[in-house]
């Protein structure tokens, strides 16, 4: 396992929205993955939350396809660390989207593990969004995947 350096809004729960972390719109953080970070449980924590809310509506792609093998084998998992249960559920949000899903820009609105409300899955202030490697690319290819998905604020 090797984890990637996190990106600047999993450590600081900044919010681009308002003052405080209140509102809501969509959330877009990209990142880089080299070729020794698409192994087996590799993560990279890409979104700490300033408040409690909701989130849905998650997309994910790729700008190349990060496993050039004639049978490609990598998977990405997107979930979620709850930093006040110390728990991780890695597939909260999206679970097994392969490499071919991700470069055509793979969209999902439910989860194998999550429980969804009408306004989406909730999220605590302190939560961290993570993206992680379920099984390793075959052939591995360097690229930067991009993380997008709606977030409300509660309060």
């Amino acid at each position: 396992m090797t984890n990637l350096t996190d990106h600047q809004f999993a450590g600081d729960a900044r919010h681009p929205f308002s003052f405080g972390g209140a509102g809501s719109g969509p959330i877009t953080v990209k990142g880089d993955w080299g070729t020794a970070n698409l192994t087996i449980n590799s993560q990279q924590k890409v979104y700490k939350f300033a408040k409690a809310g909701f989130v849905n509506q998650f997309a994910i792609k790729s700008d190349t396809l990060m496993d050039s093998h004639a049978t490609p084998l990598l998977t990405v998992d997107v979930g979620i660390y709850d930093l006040s249960a110390t728990t991780t559920d890695d597939d909260e949000f999206m679970a097994a989207v392969t490499a071919a899903q991700m470069y055509t820009g793979h969209y999902t609105n439910t989860a194998s593990t999550g429980t969804a409300t009408a306004a989406g899955f909730e999220v605590e202030a302190g939560d961290i969004v993570i993206v992680s490697v379920k099984a390793a690319a075959a052939t591995a290819v360097a690229g930067e995947i991009t993380l997008s998905f709606q977030y409300t604020a509660i309060g």
